[in-house]
């Protein structure tokens, strides 16, 4: 459809003329100077075409660009994790006292039978000396090798999906963020995001560090060894609320001091150290100066210090 370049009524060719006439203010007009509607929308569909394809080529760009910078970032943490995991398993499995059985008695053996034994059949108490708890460490340092290296394996396994997760959380939240600033989009929502990748983050590290703090690995050759006492009452566990598969556990051992019934947090392993039956025990420790672990918790009625003891804390 063809316009009047005057007041913009529709303009026809007039039949036997060289010329258009508008139908609405009945002028005549030369044919290069009638607007031609459908040939402008068409220009201004190339032009608003080319701006499109100029942007998208723009985003397409940086998207690839931000794809490549988040893979190599997620590939290296994911290289550096595994590394890290798999050096600390190699050390743990260069453990030469594995299988390693003391002379001194196995602290394995069940809390009801060894009462039993000692009800039945007492016998002089054993001297805990230096080299007691030297032999018992050994054999705590040599039963938990291979259960440190599946932890450290499942580690690496478990945080290279947790980091392959966030990069892609990050990836997606990144792109969303691009194409709405350059399309002057809102971007409220991407509060959402942000917020769930700082979580995953926060729970990411979080897991790094618990499981580097919990992986002490202290050489009976390093090793340092105290004794301490304790007023042992119990030891009692805490679940919090969740379903069957993520609930968690607390631990807790209680003991007296001053005279006063005190309840200490310890890590699971530790709580396993410890009886049921409350009474006074002697509790072996090793130290390089820098990690403290419990090794072993010895019953009063079967042995008596030969070393040096401290109140427990």
């Amino acid at each position: 459809m063809y316009r009047c370049p005057i007041c913009g009524g529709e303009a026809v060719d007039e039949p036997g003329n060289d010329a258009f006439v508008c139908l609405s203010c009945g002028k005549l007009f030369d044919p290069e100077a009638v607007i031609d509607e459908d040939q402008e929308q068409k220009e201004a569909e190339k032009i608003i075409l080319k701006d499109m394809l100029k942007a998208e080529d723009i985003l397409s760009k940086r998207s690839e660009k931000i794809t490549r910078i988040t893979v190599l970032i997620t590939v290296f943490l994911c290289l550096a994790v595994t590394a890290v995991c798999l050096v600390k398993a190699f050390r743990v499995s260069d453990n030469p006292y594995e299988g390693y059985k003391s002379e001194y008695g196995d602290p394995d053996v069940p809390d009801s039978l060894l009462e039993q034994i000692d009800h039945e059949y007492p016998a002089a108490k054993t001297i805990i000396t230096e080299n007691v708890l030297k032999e018992d460490y050994k054999q705590y340092y040599g039963n938990r090798g291979k259960p440190e290296r599946d932890t450290l394996i499942l580690t690496a396994v478990v945080s290279d999906i947790l980091i392959v997760i966030v990069g892609v959380t990050v990836l997606m939240v990144l792109k969303i963020r691009i194409r709405r600033r350059r399309l002057d989009e809102e971007e409220s929502e991407n509060i959402k995001y942000l917020l769930v990748v700082g979580a995953m983050l926060l729970f990411l590290t979080g897991g790094f560090l618990s499981i580097y703090f919990s992986t002490k690995n202290i050489s009976p050759k390093s090793a340092d060894f105290r004794l301490y006492k304790i007023e042992y009452t119990g030891k009692e566990t805490c679940s919090f609320p969740g379903s069957t598969y993520d609930r968690t556990e607390t631990c807790y051992i209680r003991f007296m001091k001053n005279g006063e019934e005190v309840t200490k947090h310890v890590s699971e392993e530790e709580f396993n150290l410890f009886p049921k039956l409350k009474g006074t025990y002697y509790v072996g420790a090793a130290s390089n100066g820098t990690s403290h672990v419990i090794f072993r918790v010895y019953p009063e009625e079967e042995y008596e210090p030969g070393v040096i003891t401290l109140d427990y804390v």
